[in-house]
């Protein structure tokens, strides 16, 4: 990257992330279909969760993976979830806690987020990507909203970006306060992040290293009470 200026290397960026949207937006509905139901297999196989994990998830959005069926399952396991809401520009994000019944209202760029509910602090979230790399670094839509989420909590949440595999890159343009996933799952399998790069595991491979993940970090973290079993 010698020689090239920022605004070259912002200017790439931009355009790998508008190439990415695009592409995603392209895929014919059925064939996404079955790609987003591959990518939820890998996810249910590969990512056996605690019962009293918090996990944040992403409306979808601009034809993204769409996890409402995925994480209900996990619910119905004792899985809690929430959804992400901007509180402020260039500001974590807060999440609300979901559940398939919940009221919604519409948030930031349109997208819902729940209404009422109480705050929950995720011990993992699956996050969309743009593009990613061999290293595990994610292409997000700009806002650098999950970068600063991650960095801010702590312990820091498992994060798993989830896209298909038309979006990995063989180069991404990192910015400082970039963050890398800890897996990466697309429509042809799991993949984890080990020794500084991303390599494909199988569902048995994955479930002991997302394991030593939470207890290196002490998850899943103590929640305030659950208002939905206690009603």
């Amino acid at each position: 990257m010698a020689g090239r200026s920022e605004e070259t290397l912002a200017e790439e960026r931009k355009w790998q992330r508008a190439e990415g949207v695009r592409l995603r937006e392209a895929i014919e509905p059925a064939e996404r279909r079955g790609w987003d139901q591959l990518i939820e297999s890998h996810l249910v196989q590969g990512l056996i969760l605690p019962e009293a994990t918090t996990v944040g998830f992403c409306w979808p959005y601009k034809s993204e993976f769409d996890a409402r069926s995925l994480v209900s399952g996990w619910a119905e396991a004792g899985v809690r979830l929430a959804l992400p809401r901007v509180q402020a520009k260039c500001q974590p994000l807060i999440f609300n806690e979901w559940y398939p019944q919940c009221r919604m209202t519409v948030g930031t760029y349109g997208i819902p987020v729940p209404e009422g509910t109480p705050e929950l602090v995720p011990d993992l979230i699956l996050i969309p990507v743009n593009g990613f790399d061999p290293a595990g670094y994610r292409l997000g839509y700009g806002g650098g909203y999950f970068d600063r989420t991650l960095a801010a909590i702590h312990p820091p949440p498992v994060a798993v970006g989830v896209g298909y595999e038309l979006l990995r890159l063989q180069a991404l343009t990192l910015q400082p306060f970039d963050l890398p996933m800890d897996f990466v799952v697309t429509e042809a399998g799991l993949h984890a992040r080990m020794a500084g790069a991303l390599q494909k595991v199988s569902p048995e491979e994955s479930a002991p290293i997302l394991s030593a993940l939470l207890a290196r970090r002490e998850l899943p973290r103590p929640q305030a009470a659950n208002p939905i079993d206690s009603a």
